[in-house]
């Protein structure tokens, strides 16, 4: 049974992470309610991570605190009736607090609708509660500031700081007895004090006159705005339009001048202190938002700060792109240290000096990989610059699309399509080669006209006779391969000796090695070892394996012909390997010695013939048995190995007819 729930508590964990909405599973256990699983979206909603919560009871993670303006009981209430009645129920709204981020030992106004849904074992059991949560904050606060101040949340307003600033010790007396009725009230008499009490106690709100002794009130107001987005209303004894424009110039959200009541005093404090609040929670739900964005985002977006491109962001996208390497914190530089991409760098110093974006296409990135060794991506990307709030440039974006893959298969298009023109380039120059002789064997014995003797026809007949041939040949490897391609052609095994296949390919080429003055040296097994293969289609292999020995080896050279029969994995396969003394194969063009239309010399002018189908005919036909080919060399100069593998007797799922 405790294996069973584990299970089932992962499996809910797992689900739960991907949910849009803000959910948290809490076991049925009254009073504890044990935290089961939360949503990212919950998390961050309450800005709080996994471990925080999963196997605590949600009033542990969220206590009932007596001085606290919350309303947990009802919650827990709403939680036990649930259990009770087994039906779901909803809290249209209830308050708790939630701290600022940035400031923990501080809360921030929070109002929350959640709905409680149970959900039932398999043994229809209720086993747990499904909380989901609405932030209502926002519709809270607008409906209230629209409500006269009488009428007001008083512990709103007693929650609430407000600081004033004013040489004038009876105007500071005044003020603290006006405001104190309304909000906890903080009074002091110059700029550097006031300063010192925002960054030990950040209030929510600044009263201050304007000229403040040594440091005046334009300087003042600048100085608490680099301290963060306090709302600051600057009291003045009379109406002075100049002082009105530098209060404003400086950063001071409200001017208020002359004689005013108490009444509208407060209201204008006051309402900087709920569009504050407002404009918080809109930058709160604006960065949850942009988040989302930034983490859901198919792009990869990093984002890199000051003049050492520091990373303080990499989304999921960015991580899998740069091989999950550490980022965050580090210098460009120091995160990338590979030589090849210092370029690509300097460019985005260019941006950050200049703020003029940069955009690459394709651009090639070599990374180094954490087993070793390096990876080469294509990568389209943008540098763009970001600025801060005084307009200077704070950082740059970078946003990246791996397009490796669309890079890759393009090359290999173009490359296929540069081997066909080759290839019809060659198919042309070896269709016309066997006409030339024939048109002079028929030349000659035209001019002879009545008077042909035997040995002059001999000849001529013996020329169209072998061109003819090699015309024949070149066709019937145009149609096998397009026939292999397309299926059309399987392997019909018959019983057969393989000193009978290796025979009759020698037979066929004897005529050309006698040629060519080539010595064949031939090693096969014992007359009573046979196979099951198709006879006719091993035997144009191991031709074309010895015609392409024989094309590529000087005159006077051997070649080497070796069958042999082993057994391996628990079935027997026949091996024949061709060797030559001749001119060997480059090392990059191995992997490609068996592709269609492959040959290393592909100008018109070459030293041998053919359209390079061989090679690709043997490498189908060994397939079409079950097996596979292999090339060997060491280099130009040092000769080739090609070898056949294939099953001796094919499998019985995999007999053909």
């Amino acid at each position: 049974m405790s294996s069973d729930r584990s299970a089932f508590e992962s499996d809910v964990r797992q689900a739960f992470a991907h949910l849009p909405d803000r959910y948290l599973l809490m076991a049925a256990n009254a009073p504890e309610f044990t935290i089961m699983a939360a949503s990212d979206s919950y998390l961050r909603l309450v800005g709080m991570r996994r471990d925080e919560l999963i196997g605590r009871g949600v009033f542990d993670v969220f206590p009932d605190e007596e001085d606290a303006p919350n309303e947990q009981p009802r919650l827990r209430k709403a939680l036990e009736l649930v259990c009770r009645e087994q039906r779901p129920h909803s809290l249209n709204m209830y308050r708790y607090d939630l701290p600022v981020p940035d400031a923990p030992e501080r809360t921030f106004e929070r109002y929350w609708s959640p709905q409680i849904t149970p959900v039932y074992g398999d043994d229809d059991e209720l086993c747990s509660l499904l909380l989901r949560v609405e932030e209502t904050t926002d519709s809270v606060l607008r409906e209230r500031y629209k409500r006269p101040l009488g009428v007001r949340d008083a512990q709103d307003r007693s929650l609430r700081r407000v600081l004033i600033v004013d040489p004038d010790e009876y105007v500071r007396t005044d003020l603290v007895e006006l405001f104190s009725t309304q909000w906890q009230i903080e009074a002091v008499a110059d700029a550097e004090a006031a300063l010192e009490t925002v960054r030990n106690e950040r209030p929510n709100a600044i009263l201050t006159a304007m000229n403040l002794g040594d440091v005046s009130g334009v300087q003042f107001i600048r100085r608490v705005k680099n301290l963060g987005a306090i709302p600051v209303v600057v009291r003045l004894e009379q109406t002075e339009g100049h002082l009105y424009q530098d209060a404003f110039e400086a950063g001071a959200d409200d001017v208020v001048g002359g004689p005013v009541s108490p009444r509208e005093l407060i209201a204008r404090v006051q309402a900087q202190m709920s569009e504050a609040s407002v404009r918080s929670l809109l930058r709160e739900r604006f960065r949850q938002q942009y988040h989302r964005l930034f983490e859901q985002a198919p792009v990869a977006i990093a984002l890199m700060v000051g003049s050492e491109k520091r990373y303080v962001m990499s989304n999921p996208a960015h991580d899998e792109l740069v091989g999950h390497r550490p980022l965050i914190g580090l210098p460009l530089r120091e995160a990338f240290p590979e030589a090849n991409v210092q370029p690509l760098f300097d460019r985005l110093d260019e941006v950050y000096r200049t703020g003029e974006p940069y955009f690459a296409s394709e651009a090639e990135v070599v990374l180094e990989v954490q087993e070793g060794g390096s990876v080469t991506k294509y990568v389209n990307f943008a540098y763009l610059p970001f600025y801060d709030h005084a307009g200077d440039i704070e950082g740059v974006a970078s946003f990246s699309y791996d397009v490796t893959q669309q890079v890759e298969m393009r090359r290999a298009v173009e490359r296929e399509n540069e081997r066909k023109d080759q290839f019809l380039a060659m198919l042309g120059h070896e269709l016309r080669n066997p006409l030339t002789p024939i048109a002079t064997a028929n030349q000659v014995l035209e001019m002879q006209g009545a008077n042909l003797d035997a040995e002059r026809v001999a000849w001529a007949t013996a020329i169209i006779d072998r061109q003819i041939n090699q015309l024949t040949r070149l066709v019937d490897d145009l149609l096998d391969v397009a026939r292999i391609n397309q299926g059309r052609i399987v392997a019909r095994a018959s019983t057969v000796a393989v000193d009978e296949v290796i025979n009759s390919a020698v037979e066929t080429m004897a005529p050309t090695l006698k040629r060519r003055d080539q010595r064949l040296d031939v090693s096969v097994p014992d007359r009573s070892e046979r196979v099951q293969v198709d006879k006719a289609r091993l035997v144009q292999a191991v031709t074309n394996l010895l015609d392409n020995a024989s094309k590529y080896s000087p005159e006077g050279s051997t070649i080497w012909l070796e069958a042999s029969l082993a057994e391996r994995e628990r079935r027997e396969w026949l091996t024949i390997e061709v060797r030559d003394e001749g001119q060997g194969i480059e090392r990059e063009f191995l992997e490609q010695a068996f592709e269609l239309f492959s040959q290393a010399d592909v100008s018109l002018d070459r030293a041998h013939g053919g359209l390079g189908l061989g090679l690709a005919l043997v490498d189908r036909i060994a397939k079409l048995h079950g097996g596979e080919v292999r090339a060997f060399s060491e280099g130009p100069g040092k000769g080739s190995r090609f070898i056949v593998d294939i099953p001796a007797h094919p499998a019985t799922d995999d007999a053909t007819g």
